[in-house]
């Protein structure tokens, strides 16, 4: 309001209330440009915020006080390309600070045990939702696309660049603890693969991003699909001992019959026994695993069970009624039914509310 009334002056009037306006602002911006720009890492987001929304009020008066500024001394334009010079280099310098943070996060943190989603995606994808807020303005801060995506929008370019380093940061997380811990490497990569997924579309950032990268959407449900398909690969070791007799390595397991011998009855003890094992052993592995995506979670289950219950119901009816022993309640442990029972109530996790809510930070935001 002040920039627009310059009163009976013509420009002089405008020149004094931009000198005023510049010589207080400039002293501001320049004296804690640093801490604004180079504080905590806690704390650099809500730094940006506030020079965004210090940025976005300035650049829509610019051109008006650039006009005023015109007409007054050298000192005041100089101050002027001063102050637009150090709002953007800072802003500039909190967007890189964010790049940095994520490529930094440490390897080494412990994954959720639960393996569920980490608090750098959630906070990354929180970072980039509320910058969408002012993503006019962030793009005014932003370089001009490289020569081989010219046309394509700065800020499609910059979340497509944040997502990639956050993906590459997770699944280096991941393979640190993959020789240890597979499966749950596996379940932390779907979980996360799946909420970067689901965040990005329930916004409008999955159409900025699309419009520099088309098959972004297509790529994460691949990948959401190739950890599905290497967690069922988990389960191989049981399926293999339900392998009719003279497939694969199950030449020693008997035909179906009426009378085994010694040995036969022995063999297809020791499958069952080895089956009961391996469920008894992954269950208690991954009662802690969690899948807080219904849909997600419903559709691992259902390609979990397609890949075990067939066969063991094939394998059940086979040699369940068979005089393979005298004691089944001990090898017939489950029955089709009661084994489907089971795989139903993976990853609905076990541990607390409060373990599961247990996360490191790397972004703090406050809003007023």
């Amino acid at each position: 309001a002040a920039l627009g009334s310059g009163g009976g002056g013509g420009h002089g009037g405008g020149v004094g209330v931009a000198a005023a306006l510049l010589g207080g602002s400039s002293a501001v911006s320049l004296g804690s440009g640093t801490s604004l720009g180079g504080g905590h890492k806690q704390q650099f987001g809500t730094s940006l915020f506030v020079l965004l929304d210090i940025w976005e009020g300035f650049h829509m008066k610019l051109s008006e006080l650039t006009d005023v500024v015109r007409h007054g001394s050298t000192k005041l334009q100089k101050a002027l390309a001063s102050f637009v010079g150090v709002i953007k280099e800072e802003a500039r310098k909190c967007l890189s600070d964010f790049e940095q943070a994520i490529t930094k996060d440490p390897i080494r943190t412990p994954l959720p045990i639960d393996g569920t989603v980490h608090a750098l995606a959630s906070n990354t994808l929180n970072y980039l939702k509320r910058l969408h807020e002012s993503h006019a303005v962030v793009s005014t801060l932003l370089p001009p696309p490289p020569v081989h995506q010219a046309g394509h929008s700065r800020v499609g370019i910059f979340y497509v660049r944040v997502i990639e380093l956050l993906r590459a940061n997770l699944e280096a997380k991941a393979k640190r603890r993959e020789r240890r811990r597979e499966v749950l490497s596996t379940i932390f990569l779907l979980n996360n693969y799946n909420y970067i997924l689901r965040t990005l579309k329930s916004s409008e950032l999955l159409s900025e991003i699309q419009s520099v990268e088309p098959k972004f959407k297509q790529t994460y449900e691949g990948l959401i699909d190739d950890m599905i398909a290497q967690y069922r690969d988990s389960w191989q070791k049981a399926v293999e001992c339900l392998i009719a007799s003279g497939s694969g390595g199950n030449k020693d397991l008997p035909a179906p019959k009426n009378k085994y011998s010694k040995k036969e009855r022995a063999a297809v003890k020791n499958r069952f026994a080895t089956f009961n094992q391996e469920i008894d052993e992954l269950y208690a592995t991954q009662r802690f695993y969690y899948i807080p995506d219904k849909k997600l979670r419903n559709k691992v289950r259902l390609a979990n069970k397609a890949n075990v219950v067939p066969s063991y119901t094939q394998f059940y009816n086979d040699y369940s009624q068979t005089k393979f022993t005298q004691n089944f309640m001990k090898y017939l442990k489950y029955t089709p039914e009661s084994l489907e029972d089971t795989l139903d109530g993976f990853f609905e996790g076990t541990t607390t509310g409060a373990e599961r809510g247990k996360k490191v930070r790397l972004f703090q935001f406050h809003r007023d």
